[in-house]
């Protein structure tokens, strides 16, 4: 995990939303579990979005092609 924030949902009193970042990719065996143990939680999850991550190293080699 990366970073956490909360947002009040207006609802009602001590009602929050989680924004959660964090590192991987959805085809590991790591993010969809820990996704799951959340929802067993009874929480609600809702996926954002995805990006690969960039790094130094893929761009160095793309440009050398």
């Amino acid at each position: 995990m990366t970073r956490i924030e909360s947002r009040p949902t207006k609802k009602k009193l001590g009602s929050y939303y989680f924004y959660i970042e964090v590192e991987g990719a959805l085809d590991s065996v790591l993010i969809p579990a820990a996704l799951e143990e959340i929802r067993a939680m009874g929480c609600q999850v809702r996926l954002l979005g995805s990006y690969p991550s960039y790094t130094y190293e893929t761009a160095n080699q793309q440009s050398e092609v």
